[in-house]
């Protein structure tokens, strides 16, 4: 039988800083990504591992995966989680739910 699993990441926000600027082309055309890293099985998310957030320059394509700053905190703490990521222990809880139920009442 053939098993698919590992960790994979997904951009949940885009947000758009014209606070700092670039350190290859000095342009303020930032933008904070946030991803979320999580394990799957199948390709389904099981569970949330780690929130990050990287940056990309629109101007000169610069790219950095992790950045730490007060800013990427900020955005990291602002966007939320989406319910989706757990759906493997949404359907292992349903089907525990299911199969209790269904003892109790025969």
């Amino acid at each position: 039988m053939v098993f698919f699993y590992g960790q994979s990441h997904k951009i949940l926000k885009t947000y758009s800083d014209r606070e700092f600027l670039c350190e290859n082309c000095n342009s303020p055309q930032l933008d904070y990504i946030v991803r979320q890293k999580y394990f799957h099985v199948f390709w389904i998310p099981i569970a949330p591992v780690d929130k990050y957030a990287g940056i990309y320059c629109n101007n000169c394509g610069l790219t950095r995966k992790q950045i730490y700053s007060k800013n990427g905190a900020a955005y990291i703490k602002k966007t939320r989680t989406p319910i989706y990521m757990y759906s493997w222990l949404i359907l292992i809880g349903l089907l525990i739910a299911y199969a209790v139920i269904n003892s109790s009442l025969t």
